[in-house]
Parts: C-alpha cells; structure tokens; sequence
C-alpha cells in the first residue's frame, strides 16, 4: 500500500527493500511489478495505491516467508549521487523555502536550502542563492525552531 502522496514517484521497474517483521535479520531485495490505477481507502479513510513487489531469492535460499506476515517496503524512487544530506531535525520551513542553521563561530548562520529528496532520518539538500554549507559541517538539529540567524549556540 503506498500513500497517495508518494504514490506519483513509484513505477514499474523500481529497486525496493523489504522488512518483514518476522524476519528482520534476512535482508530482502525486489522489484516494483506493478502500481494500481485507481486508488483505495483504507479504514481509517486514508487514500493509497495497491503496490505489488517481486522479491529477489537466490537459488536455495528461500527464506521462511508465510502469507500474512507484516513488514515495511522503501521504494527507491531516486538516487543521488554525492548528494549533501543533513538530520531531517534540521530543516525548518522559513520565509516560504526551507533554512538550515550551520555552526559557525559558536552563532547560528541561516543557510537557504532546496531540498532534492527525503529519506528516513536524512534529507538531500542543496544550498541556494550565494548559500554555502559544507559536508560535515555542523548544524542545529534541536529547537530549530527558536533558533534565528546569530543565536548564540552551545555545544553539547
């Protein structure tokens, strides 16, 4: 089941991983093989699109899967090479665009961003303008949002 949101950037074709809940130390690969058209509800009325997946078993090494169990599947719709990627605590929508708050000389310095994928705890970002944020720079990832261009910041 894919939410309707993300449902417009799986296709056919897609790498995928898979967590079953039952198996999570067996590591499982596949195939998106097919996206439904029209969309479904589920109970609690939200929208999504029935995804079906072909998973990857070499010869001989079937694991011991049995309809019915539950588990997670991340489509991966796009991949980023080189991408410089922050904590997704980093972002803070400010001012119509989205800011990052980089470390620099013990004050907050705030770096517009684009932000060109999401992921599960690390969002691609790309600065914007005259914007620079270096890999391995630090970055406010707590009470972003108190924070403002020069905030005095702490280490921890």
């Amino acid at each position: 089941e894919v939410d309707e949101i993300d449902a417009v950037l799986v296709a056919v074709g897609q790498p995928v991983t898979v967590e079953v809940d039952a198996l999570r130390e067996v590591p499982l690969t596949g195939t998106v093989v097919a996206v439904a058209v029209a969309p479904e509800r589920d109970a609690t009325g939200a929208t999504f699109f029935r995804t079906r997946v072909r998973l990857d078993v070499p010869a001989g090494e079937a694991p011991a899967l049995r309809g019915g169990l539950t588990g997670t599947a991340d489509v991966e719709v796009e991949r980023i090479e080189g991408a410089l990627t922050v904590p997704t605590t980093a972002l803070l929508r400010r001012g119509g665009g989205e800011v990052v708050y980089a470390v620099r000389g013990g004050v907050a310095v705030e770096v517009p961003v684009r932000v060109r994928a999401f992921g599960e705890a690390r969002a691609a970002v790309e600065p914007t303008g005259d914007a620079v944020l270096e890999a391995g720079e630090r970055v406010v990832t707590g009470g972003v949002e108190l924070v403002a261009d020069g905030t005095a910041i702490v280490a921890e």
